[in-house]
């Protein structure tokens, strides 16, 4: 018998250092817990969690700081995350979600789940519209305007004036995303004048503003 035990004894310290020993049993979580919150683009959002979920009525609601509630779909729904759309939010800020009918694989009952995400601030954008140059040419009585931008229009329209403030005939004949083309009558050649260009805007903003450039009535 004391032999018996001195063998055994032997084999579990044996089966220990080879790492053969019986580990012991860790029981799954029946608790929801979540591992990471990702903020994608447009609204959308996914949730990923430590350990398989089941779902039962499940819901999403999102508030902001102020208790706003906001519009939610939830767009897909998987054992271990969820993804759902949030419509009207704004970047910059922090969004508070609630999931509500959700368990652990391993619980019993349903329960919610609460965590945060925030919309990346919105990009600076420089709004401003300049003129780059302004070209005449004398044979085709016309000036072509270069915008430093990209620029859109809206109700647009181009006046051409002398130094004592004398308005001379224009319209617009062709207008692109960065130029103007504009016949203009009556200059005479060599005098300054300023051109004045009202309802542009930089692409990128939403308001409309009036711009403008002196030039000398000659070809380059």
């Amino acid at each position: 018998m004391k032999k018996f035990s001195t063998t055994l004894l032997v084999m579990i310290v044996a089966l220990s250092l080879f790492g053969l020993a019986p580990a012991a049993y860790a029981a799954p979580s029946k608790s929801v817990a979540i591992k990471a919150i990702k903020y994608k683009n447009n609204g959308n959002v996914e949730v990923d969690f430590k350990s398989k979920v089941v779902y039962k009525n499940s819901k999403v609601t999102v508030k902001d700081s102020g208790g706003k509630s906001y519009s939610v779909k939830a767009t897909d729904r998987d054992d271990d995350d969820i993804e759902f759309r949030v419509n009207s939010i704004v970047a910059g800020k922090t969004y508070t979600f609630t999931i509500s009918g959700i368990k652990s694989k391993w619980a019993s009952s349903y329960t919610s789940i609460s965590g945060k995400f925030s919309t990346p601030k919105a990009k600076t954008v420089n709004a401003s519209v300049t003129i780059k140059k302004v070209e005449y040419d004398a044979d085709d009585k016309e000036l072509s305007v270069d915008f430093a931008q990209k620029v859109k229009y809206k109700n647009v329209k181009a006046t051409v004036k002398d130094s004592t403030g004398k308005v001379y005939s224009s319209w617009i004949t062709e207008k692109d995303n960065d130029d103007l083309e504009i016949r203009v009558s009556g200059l005479k050649y060599g005098k300054t004048y300023t051109v004045y260009i009202s309802g542009v805007s930089n692409i990128n903003a939403n308001s409309y503003v009036t711009v403008s450039k002196t030039f000398v009535a000659w070809d380059d």
